[in-house]
């Protein structure tokens, strides 16, 4: 996600360019209200307790004998998502017939599972059946946007299971990770799924906070099928394509989310990196935009491959958003129709530079994850960073004017490695976590040695691979890579 907010650049209306952040803060106060656990009026947050398998409650029912299910063949490591979904776009509504095929990933036995349904957060999520090994199965209760299922037997583990669900989303009309606006569909965040599991914690799952990104994911298999209403509709999604009568397939394993979008009049640019072909879907009136975005991500993908390590999927796609602010997922991400709009024909925008950053969360993000809502510096500091790097590599005679841009131009305060929670205002989290994260690392590398640092972000990006690192894991390897004491930096930069 970019550093929007914090960016006087826009010409929206006074407070149009805080509703994202508007958004998070009713859910964070509704998960709040919930919990009966608000903090004082004008106090941060305060950082959730993360649940783990042994802390679920048992629902109260018992399942019976006749519903427990049949044995399963067991999946090949990672989830496997199914989704086949029928678009009504007119009426901006989703009917999803989903399949999730899982081992339990614990060490232990279980009785229950939980799944993370950020759609409920913004009342978009009707449950029409959940089905058990092929049962129906009502033995389920919501809270908070989790969905915990008491399971017909104890789930040993590394056993497998099969869950089937039918529901429908109707979209928010504000526009948002999740909706349907004039233009198009958004779809982030849109179906269950389970949480990542993190031996000594448990379940990564938290609440919504004031600020930022509270979802985390673990890899998996997908396997979308998009089924419009009206023939006309673009569909824009990752993945490799297989077209049928009435839609598309889309297949993309080993991603942590699949995010689409689908709009009736698009048009759409491709180019080349590395082999891996990079496809921009953009409004037709942004063409030379869209070109610029599409050569950006293009570069900025062979550049990364070149400093971070092989990149984590077979092709890139980025999509122009209705709604104000970036978004990243697998091999796909949203960029705001405004960076398009205020295009200058140069490198010295926010849609160069924002394209830039989304494209380095393939990496910080897809390829290596964190705990969002805990350590969110672990994937928007690096990426900041990267478009630094993105600049001295590519534009070396704009980098003066990056620093000036991005960074040097606000007072800049806050600790690198505050939480989402931690801040009660999105401006103040985006100038610790963001930029003055950038300006961390850029020390760190004044210390270390520009050699150094690149090596252990390449070492990070593959020992970490398809895990959740933690910011310890980070300066683990950074200490195997140099001799320099970085206490003074951390001291400066980070909570004591």
């Amino acid at each position: 996600m970019p550093t929007t907010e914090v960016q006087s650049r826009r010409e929206y209306p006074p407070g149009a360019l805080s509703l994202r952040c508007l958004m998070q803060r009713a859910l964070a106060a509704f998960a709040l209200l919930l919990a009966a656990c608000a903090a004082p009026a004008g106090a941060p947050a305060p950082a959730p307790a993360i649940p783990t398998a042994a802390r679920l409650e048992p629902l109260s029912a018992t399942p019976t004998p006749e519903a427990s299910p049949t044995p399963w063949d067991a999946p090949e490591g990672r989830p496997r998502y199914l989704l086949d979904v029928d678009i009504h776009y007119s009426a901006a509504r989703l009917d999803v017939r989903q399949t999730l095929i899982l081992t339990n990933p614990t060490g232990m036995g279980l009785r229950q599972l939980p799944l993370v349904v950020a759609a409920r957060w913004v009342d978009a999520f009707e449950l029409g059946e959940l089905r058990v090994g092929g049962q129906p199965w009502t033995q389920y209760a919501f809270s908070q946007g989790v969905m915990t299922i008491a399971l017909p037997e104890v789930l040993a583990p590394d056993a497998a299971l099969h869950l089937e669900l039918d529901y429908a989303l109707r979209l928010p009309e504000n526009p948002g990770v999740l909706s349907a606006t004039r233009r198009q569909i958004h779809a982030a965040n849109w179906y269950p799924y389970l949480p990542p599991y993190l031996p000594g914690r448990g379940w990564l799952i938290h609440p919504p906070g004031l600020v930022g990104e509270h979802l985390s994911f673990a890899p998996a298999d997908f396997e979308v099928t998009l089924r419009p209403d009206d023939p006309g509709l673009v569909l824009m999604a990752p993945g490799a394509r297989q077209d049928l009568d009435a839609g598309a397939r889309f297949t993309l394993p080993g991603a942590r989310a699949f995010a689409w979008s689908a709009g009736p009049a698009f048009l759409w640019l491709d180019a080349e990196s590395a082999g891996i072909p990079v496809r921009a879907y953009i409004y037709p009136e942004h063409a030379q935009a869209g070109q610029a975005a599409l050569e950006t991500a293009a570069g900025a993908l062979a550049l990364y491959q070149e400093l971070f390590g092989p990149y984590p999927h077979a092709s890139l796609t980025l999509v122009e958003a209705s709604f104000p602010d970036g978004l990243e997922s697998d091999a796909f991400f949203f960029l705001d129709q405004a960076y398009f709009a205020e295009y200058d024909g140069t490198v010295r925008n926010y849609l160069t530079a924002i394209a830039a950053h989304e494209t380095a969360h393939q990496w910080w993000y897809s390829r290596v994850g964190n705990d969002q809502a805990l350590e969110p510096w672990l994937d928007e500091a690096l990426c900041t960073f990267s478009e630094l790097l993105f600049y001295e590599r590519l534009h070396p005679s704009q980098v003066e004017w990056w620093w000036q841009f991005r960074v040097d131009r606000f007072n800049l305060e806050g600790y690198v490695d505050s939480a989402i929670y931690d801040l009660p205002e999105f401006v103040p989290y985006v100038k610790a976590v963001y930029l003055r994260g950038a300006r961390f690392l850029n020390d760190v590398r004044k210390l270390t040695g520009e050699r150094a640092l690149l090596a252990a972000l390449r070492d990070y990006a593959a020992r970490h691979a398809g895990g959740i690192a933690s910011a310890e894991d980070f300066f683990a390897i950074l200490d195997e890579h140099s001799p320099a004491d970085l206490a003074n930096l951390r001291a400066y930069y980070f909570k004591p």
